[in-house]
């Protein structure tokens, strides 16, 4: 007797050993390929300094912080050129690194300090690292194109470089740590000199040789608008003298000007008196608010707080009326000046033009009587 085979079930085995070899030979190259795999690269989640501001040409304090995906053990920077450090001339607490990794957010630090008997030549080094301290003392050059390396106080591999930039060349930091790093930080106390000039300054971080990120320091050559006058309060006459000073003083302009009650900005050249704020017969509005802008050479635009004041014509008491104790007020500055001894501000009311005479006291005549909603 023949015994035939079904043709079905031998081409159903003959793929079933088929689909068994692929299976196994995916497994085998997924097991060289996991066994041979490198570990996971780190990659920046973000890097950022604070403040992202400054002003050109003085010594400010800027925090770098700089978070990853994974431990690294290598980090270089570049410090973007016309920066520097300012030479300490007593024992002062330079900078600070803030270590973390994997495990344990605040693992370590390590201080940079001045020393107290050479602080513009040496350089006292104090490393926490898991709980364990060391320190040591190494040279330093604090001038431009100048180069800080300091190893670590335990002794080993680690350290940390410091080149410091010129006018037309960039500086660096680099910082070798074998153990593994997750996250760091670097805070420069007040110590890092700014250009001298405006512009945005750009500074690059890599870990690892592979992954890099940057940002961006902004250097203004203004701060600050402080407004002295007008002052919170209620003024008599029917302009205000605009007086303010800039921060720092002697810094570059390119442009200023003002903007009444959210109006269209005034452009001026300083000082001034801005005239016809309140009502020449004392009608409303009473209530204003103005603001001073300035661009610098570089377009960064400042503003001055808000100042918010209210005009009462004739109102030279104060007490949002104007009657015979006004009159009285005015009758004693009549026909002064600025400078004189009897001289009193509030009774220039017609033009702030530095004079009381009879254009102040036509104004005082219209609103005579008059009675002013008083601030809350």
């Amino acid at each position: 007797m023949v015994i035939k085979k079904k043709r079905g079930s031998e081409e159903a085995k003959n793929i079933s050993k088929k689909l068994l070899s692929a299976v196994m030979a995916a497994v085998l190259v997924s097991l060289v390929l996991i066994a041979f795999a490198p570990l996971a690269a780190a990659g920046i989640s973000s890097f950022t300094i604070t403040s992202d501001t400054g002003v050109a040409g003085e010594v400010s304090a800027y925090e770098a912080v700089l978070n990853t995906t994974a431990e690294f053990t290598t980090l270089n920077a570049t410090i973007a050129a016309k920066f520097g450090l300012e030479e300490p001339t007593d024992s002062e607490l330079i900078a600070r690194v803030g270590l973390q990794n994997n495990t344990i957010q605040n693992y370590g630090y390590i201080t940079f300090t001045a020393n107290g008997s050479n602080p513009a030549n040496r350089l006292d080094v104090f490393a926490n690292i898991g709980g364990d301290t060391a320190e040591a003392t190494v040279d330093v050059d604090y001038s431009a194109e100048g180069t800080t390396t300091a190893g670590s106080p335990f002794g080993g591999a680690s350290y940390v470089k410091v080149t410091l930039p010129t006018d037309s060349a960039d500086g660096s930091l680099e910082l070798s740590l074998p153990m593994g790093m997750r996250n760091i930080s670097v805070d420069v106390r007040e110590f890092m000199k700014n250009p001298t000039t405006c512009g945005d300054y750009l500074f690059n971080i890599t870990v690892d040789d592979i992954h890099f990120d940057s940002d961006t320091v902004r250097i203004t050559e203004i701060e600050a608008i402080n407004v002295i006058s007008p002052e919170a309060r209620a003024y008599a006459s029917t302009c205000v003298r605009l007086n303010f000073t800039i921060e720092p003083e002697g810094g570059t302009l390119a442009w200023i000007g003002y903007s009444l009650d959210g109006g269209a900005n005034v452009t001026i050249a300083g000082n001034t008196t801005v005239q016809n704020v309140g009502s020449l017969v004392g009608s409303p509005p009473y209530n204003h608010n103005i603001v001073v802008y300035a661009n610098d050479t570089c377009g960064n635009m400042v503003a001055s707080n808000t100042v918010y004041f209210t005009m009462h014509p004739g109102d030279i008491t104060g007490d949002c009326k104007v009657d015979g104790f006004d009159l009285q007020r005015f009758a004693w500055a009549f026909l002064s000046k600025l400078g004189d001894p009897n001289w009193n501000e509030d009774a220039d009311i017609r033009n702030c033009d530095n004079k009381v005479d009879g254009f102040d006291l036509q104004i005082l005549a219209w609103n005579f009587l008059k009675q002013y909603p008083c601030p809350p």
